[in-house]
């Protein structure tokens, strides 16, 4: 009887040892699974993490190539607003260059032929110029004695001012200031000359010979000039230009 109830007991203690077991590998396995189901939703925490940062990452490329593109058009508006700015700035330059002549200097000519000679004023620009004159003092030297008075005989004209407004000048055109013989016998005269425009203004002479055979133009030079330009090719005589290398710059 006893090893009857041993083994019963026996029986018993295994089945329960069994149960146990079985038990604690359940709760193993629950264990497992409720791991695995932790890893899968932080899986799924960090998937949906990176797809907002992958969102984010894309708004903020495709804000990027908006203010590219932005950029681009700013630039080129920029770009035609500059070319816009030239074209107004040029426009207004030939305005201005139409209303003062710009650059452009009024060019003396000077000829002498025959026993005449002849001065008139060129503009050889493309542009008008404005207010165009000719001053000039005519000082005829037969009619002074070595020492600078005048002869007895001399009138009062030895000494004469004239003085020929043109105005404005269109674009190559010239003007006559004076076609002059010597005259009365005279050999000697001396020119001094100031032509004026609306930016400026040059001074010089130059003399006239008789020589029994023709009139000569000699001794021509310039005397001062402004404002500060280059007026090499300001005065043209018998196809020469003057001596400019004693011309003084007149700032005002």
């Amino acid at each position: 009887m006893i090893p009857f109830v041993c083994i019963i007991l026996g029986s018993i203690i295994t089945v329960v040892a069994a149960f146990f077991d079985y038990r604690q590998k359940l709760e193993d396995q629950k264990e497992q699974l409720d791991n695995e189901i932790k890893r899968n939703q932080e899986y799924q925490n960090l998937l949906g993490k990176s797809n907002a940062l992958m969102e984010k990452s894309n708004n903020i490329i495709t804000t990027q190539q908006t203010v590219i593109d932005t950029s681009k058009k700013i630039i080129d508006l920029q770009n035609q607003l500059n070319l816009k700015n030239e074209e107004i700035q040029k426009l207004q330059e030939n305005t201005l260059n139409n209303i003062t002549g710009g650059k452009n200097i009024p060019i003396l000519y000077i000829k002498a032929t025959g026993s005449e000679f002849l001065l008139k004023i060129i503009n050889d620009s493309d542009l008008p110029l404005r207010g165009v004159s000719v001053e000039y003092v005519k000082i005829i030297h037969d009619l002074f004695t070595p020492s600078g008075n005048r002869t007895s005989s001399g009138p009062p004209n030895a000494t004469q001012d004239q003085k020929k407004v043109i105005g404005d000048m269109a674009i190559r055109s010239s003007d006559i200031v004076t076609n002059e013989s010597l005259g009365d016998g005279y050999k000697h005269i001396t020119y001094i000359y100031v032509v004026k425009w609306l930016l400026g203004s040059y001074k010089g002479q130059f003399e006239i010979l008789d020589d029994k055979k023709t009139v000569q133009v000699k001794n021509s030079y310039v005397i001062a000039y402004k404002p500060q330009i280059d007026i090499s090719e300001s005065i043209m005589i018998n196809g020469e230009y003057p001596d400019f290398s004693h011309a003084v710059y007149l700032p005002y």
